[in-house]
Formats: structure tokens, sequence, C-alpha cells
């Protein structure tokens, strides 16, 4: 009866622990996709950003 309730309680453990780590990778490369997401996007308007920035500057 306890090694029943003991292998319930194991494989539980272990399926919960497995997806835990599945979460984790897919989080990680949902991060990276924005990561390089906003490298693209500052390369891009790299150019726009540093005169808004200056104007601001400018400004003050």
């Amino acid at each position: 009866m306890f090694d029943a309730i003991n292998r319930v309680i194991v494989r539980a453990y272990v399926g919960f622990k497995r997806e835990e780590g599945q979460t984790f990778v897919e989080y990680s490369l949902i991060g990276v996709l924005v990561a390089v997401a906003l490298v693209l996007a500052l390369g891009t308007f790299k150019g726009q950003i540093a005169d808004a920035l200056t104007k601001m500057g400018a400004s003050l």
C-alpha cells in the first residue's frame, strides 16, 4: 500500500519537475526572441533615436 502511494508521489514529482523545465526553456526562447527583435529595431531606428535624444538634450 505504502509502495503504491510512494510511486504515485514520485511520478507526480518527476512529472512536475519535467514540466517545469519545459516552461523554463519556453520562456527562455521567448526572451531571446524579444531580445533579437529589440536589437533589430534599435539598429533600424538608431538614426531617428539619436536625433530625438539630441533634440531633447538641446531643449533642456
